[in-house]
């Protein structure tokens, strides 16, 4: 429990505002490389995510100020091939000056205890593993669901695009077609329209996507939307959110439809060989990693732990 000085509760006893989620945000993760660079405007649109559940979003407050806090996205995720309700929790964040009081694995508690109140099948986050963040979740009961691995390319060799190409407005059903049929992977979100149009459309300037497909003959297409962003630490980047491919060749043709000066960044999970072994093809280099976790509130265990497991670019690094 926190100290008596303190008060906690959820976004629906009393919820923050935009600037003092933006202000603790850049305090607690400014140390970190990798971490969104986007104020104000990116935060007011991350706290816009459908689904961003008040009930389960929590803060802790001194007096006026919000010195800790964390998000809870209520999503519909494959796991073992059945869409699961999971809470998706993400921006835990405790103010430096307010650190080991307890504060975080409260908020984490009263997030579990609505959850399982709520129905819903599990709690999903991620961590950096071996992280003071990874011990505390482990000991309330999350359990390492995938090893993920940050793949990067300084920059891109043009060359022969091989059919890949930007995403017109007629291709657009056919993406979220070859989205929502990646059943060989865990952690598929079902997108609904409003969910689809905040992850691809209603962005800040600074945040823009850009979705290219990748047409193949005799089944389905490939695909991925490329998000610049400037990250602390490791200036501007685009990442590739969605990387959905069907040939080892397919990421060293996307490098060659991109211009020179692209620096790419991708996620996957270690048991994900055909991605990997597309980025090897493509020059990125294996770079640190981040662990899913997951817990259940239904079944001990979870399920399809033996599937590779997809990343959510926006809860993992916030594109």
């Amino acid at each position: 429990m926190p100290a008596p000085d303190y008060s906690t509760g959820p976004y629906t006893a009393r919820a923050p505002s935009v600037a003092q989620v933006s202000r603790l945000n850049d305090l607690c993760f400014a140390e970190y490389p990798g971490v969104i660079e986007g104020g104000e405007p990116f935060m007011r649109w991350y706290m816009a995510r459908p689904g961003l559940d008040p009930r389960l979003c929590q803060a802790a407050w001194h007096g006026d100020g919000l010195v800790a806090g964390l998000f809870v996205t209520r999503l519909a995720l494959h796991l073992g091939a059945t869409p699961r309700p999971v809470g998706v929790i993400d921006t835990v964040m405790t103010h430096p000056e307010h650190r080991r009081r307890g504060l975080a694995g409260s908020l984490l508690s009263a997030t579990i205890k609505a959850a399982r109140e709520l129905g819903l099948w599990a709690l999903q986050l991620y961590t950096a593993p071996g992280s003071a963040g990874h011990r505390l979740y482990g000991s309330l009961g999350f359990r390492d669901r995938a090893t993920l691995r940050y793949w990067t390319r300084a920059k891109t060799d043009p060359g022969d695009p091989a059919r890949w190409r930007p995403c017109s407005l007629a291709d657009e059903a056919r993406v979220q077609d070859v989205v929502a049929s990646h059943r060989s992977h865990d952690g598929v979100p079902e997108m609904d329209t409003a969910y689809w149009a905040w992850r691809r459309h209603d962005r800040p300037l600074e945040l823009p996507a850009a979705t290219w497909i990748r047409d193949l003959p005799g089944g389905p297409a490939e695909t991925v939307a490329l998000l610049p962003a400037t990250m602390t630490a490791l200036g501007r980047r685009t990442v590739c959110s969605d990387l959905m491919v069907r040939q080892e060749d397919s990421v060293e043709s996307l490098c060659a439809a991109l211009p020179a000066s692209t620096s790419l960044v991708a996620l996957a999970d270690e048991r994900d060989h055909l991605l990997i072994t597309s980025l090897r093809k493509a020059d990125f280099e294996r770079g640190s990693a981040e662990v899913a976790m997951l817990m259940s509130l239904s079944s001990p265990g979870g399920a399809g732990a033996d599937l590779p497991w997809f990343a959510l670019t926006e809860s993992v690094i916030g594109v």
